[in-house]
């Protein structure tokens, strides 16, 4: 009886069925920020999908402990996917705005998206996420 149960577990193993989790795991999304200058505060980040940049679908708060910062989002599933960022310098979890409503602390968007007359479409900062996951890096600015 011992046997035939090894033998089961054996098959399973090899048929990559003793963990039907990991075929169902979301991609996760490795994000590297750099020109993190200086190392204080915090880095507020979100993650938004196709519908755009009206809701994001994670969000995630790092100490901006050097002069690059790494974390990981969960993604929802494959697809197109963007992330803008703001390094809160002086950690109030607002990102400080001029008059004209321009940036006063530094900001990031995936593809290293330019600011120009304000913030960049999703498509300029759309990515790619394949069930594998993805792997982003944004420079501050």
């Amino acid at each position: 009886m011992r046997s035939r149960w090894a033998w089961a577990a054996s098959v399973l193993l090899a048929m990559g069925l003793s963990s039907p989790a990991s075929a169902d795991a979301e991609p996760i999304v490795a994000v590297t920020v750099t020109n993190v200058q200086p190392a204080q505060g915090d880095i507020y980040a979100a993650l938004y999908d196709q519908r755009g940049f009206s809701d994001p679908v994670a969000r995630m708060r790092v100490p901006a402990t050097g002069d690059a910062v790494q974390f990981q989002f969960t993604a929802p599933g494959p697809g197109r996917y963007a992330i803008r960022l703001f390094h809160d310098l002086d950690a109030d979890a607002v990102m400080d705005v001029g008059i004209i409503g321009m940036p006063l602390e530094p900001v990031g968007f995936s593809n290293d998206a330019s600011i120009q007359f304000g913030p960049p479409s999703f498509e300029a900062s759309a990515f790619a996420v394949s069930q594998e996951g993805a792997a982003v890096t944004i420079a501050l600015h």
